[in-house]
């Protein structure tokens, strides 16, 4: 090991000890700050062949969509997708969705017609087969291969692979400026293949040491750590400052607030579904307080 990658390595590791020991509070932008100029389901662990409405090109008036990390309440944001879709929010063409961390997971899945029906039957199914809720330390250390398999069934092979051109996924740089929250993520657009738009997200998802022992995850010649670590609502940003933008949420939403776990903790199969159907009830007051206007189409 050479001196520069001796000192590359040794400053990975501090950088990885600061996210670690704040990343449990500075992985959701408020979606309150955000700078504005305007039943159960019995389907198998296929994705829907149907992409969503977000593939076409967008327009310099297309609203965003941003979605932020979450780790486990990923069932809740995506319980929130549910019910937009359900309710015609999504049917804009020009639709751009903005993911980080657990978001970026939810954005790309939603990029192509994947209901929370299939995506948490495919996680459960993985997870059984990993014999997930008997290991002693949870999603420690595991978790990392399974996303990245569940990844890989739920997104259209080769051959149906279309890539989504309204999709943009954020990656935290391991640098000083993007650790301390100084600069901004990196967005990531465009997308050669299928592998790439894995790689991307599990960049985006990448909690040093707990996902997979391996402090950062490389795209590109770069090594990235969780997307929403330091993010700010300006990040979620798809393109330009005055494009409406609304963020979804769930920090409010009193039925969480019940847990003594963190957002990386291992939950009961009967709480994944209980929180997918908190997201979409969740959504549907904020509809009512008028959250989802910007988005109508």
């Amino acid at each position: 090991m050479t001196s520069q990658s001796r000192f590359m390595h040794i400053a990975e590791i501090i950088l990885t000890i600061l996210y670690l020991s704040v990343f449990s509070n500075a992985f959701v932008p408020s979606s309150k700050t955000f700078p504005q100029s305007s039943p159960r389901p019995s389907s198998s662990c296929i994705a829907s062949s149907n992409p969503s409405s977000s593939l076409n090109t967008a327009s310099p008036s297309s609203p965003t969509l941003a979605i932020p990390g979450g780790g486990i309440y990923f069932y809740h944001l995506y319980g929130q997708l549910d019910y937009l879709r359900q309710s015609g929010y999504t049917d804009n063409p020009n639709l751009r969705l903005v993911g980080a961390s657990a978001g970026s997971l939810c954005a790309t899945l939603f990029s192509y017609g994947v209901s929370s029906e299939e995506a948490t039957k495919c996680a459960i199914m993985l997870s059984d087969e990993a014999d997930l809720w008997n290991n002693p330390l949870g999603l420690a250390f595991v978790w990392g291969s399974i996303i990245e398999e569940w990844l890989d069934e739920l997104i259209p092979k080769d051959s149906d692979y279309v890539n989504p051109e309204n999709l943009c996924l954020l990656l935290s740089p391991t640098s000083i400026d993007s650790l301390t929250g100084s600069a901004p993520r990196k967005k990531i657009k465009h997308f050669k293949n299928r592998d790439d738009l894995i790689n991307v997200n599990m960049c985006s998802v990448h909690i040093p040491l707990f996902l997979d022992k391996k402090l950062t995850r490389e795209y590109l010649n770069e090594r990235f750590i969780d997307g929403s670590f330091q993010s700010k609502p300006s990040d979620y940003r798809f393109k330009s400052q005055h494009e409406k933008v609304v963020m979804l949420d769930y920090v409010d939403d009193e039925r969480l607030k019940v847990r003594t776990g963190g957002f990386v903790e291992l939950i009961s199969k009967e709480y994944v579904w209980d929180m997918i159907e908190y997201g979409y009830t969740w959504a549907r007051k904020r509809d009512g307080e008028g959250k989802f206007n910007s988005l109508k189409y």
